[in-house]
Order: structure tokens, then sequence, then C-alpha cells
């Protein structure tokens, strides 16, 4: 049987993919940039929302949605844009999926900023 992640895994399994992306050379650059930590916030609330009522997945949607909307898209890294590298991972894992302003979504509907819509079309 399969152990659900709770809020306490969040912090090592990021610091995993930081480490298996980047090495160790750029591991604290990477791991503390601003865009990283956008990324634990927001797994850490999607730990919230199974045995959540309705009211309390709607407030932290809301909330993850905030946690979208703060990435900064000009963090660059050594040349690469931390904030395209974590829109992909999310991407990759199923944890967003896209959706433009009159589109629906199965799951999580995440309506990128505008600030961030040139990534869909890549």
């Amino acid at each position: 049987m399969r152990e659900r992640l709770t809020e306490d895994d969040i912090a090592p399994v990021v610091d995993y993919i930081v480490s298996e992306s980047y090495g160790s050379y750029y591991y604290d650059r990477v791991r503390n940039s601003f865009n990283v930590m956008v990324l634990e916030r927001y797994l850490k609330l999607m730990t919230k929302i199974k045995g959540s009522d309705f009211l309390e997945r709607k407030e932290i949607w809301g909330d993850m949605q905030r946690e979208i909307n703060s990435l900064r898209i000009d963090e660059q890294i050594e040349e690469v844009n931390t904030c395209e590298w974590v829109l992909q991972l999310l991407l990759e894992s199923g944890a967003v999926k896209l959706a433009g302003e009159d589109e629906q979504v199965e799951g999580l509907e995440v309506v990128l900023p505008k600030h961030l819509r040139y990534l869909r079309r890549r």
C-alpha cells in the first residue's frame, strides 16, 4: 500500500530534486532561490487537499494559485530560468495542468498569469 506524502516529506523531496538536477556546485543557490521556495510551498499545500472538505479545498486551491502567480519569471541561475524549470517539474509530475482563460482541465485548473503565458506556447 502506497503511503501519502505529508508536509514534512516535501523538503527532502525538493532537496533531492535540486541535487539531482543541479548537483552540489549550484545546489545552495538553486535550493534557496525564490522560485524553488515557491515550489516547496506549492507542494506542501497539495498535501493538505486530501481529507479536506470542499471549503478547505477551495481555500487551499486559492493559496496554490497565489503561489503560482508569485513565480518570478526573470529569476536566472547560471543562465537557467528557474521559473521555467519549476513549471516544467510541476507539469511533468501532474501537479499542475495548464488552462487558458476560458479552458477547463481535469483536476486543479491553473490559469497562468499573463507574464507566464508565453511558456504555454512552447
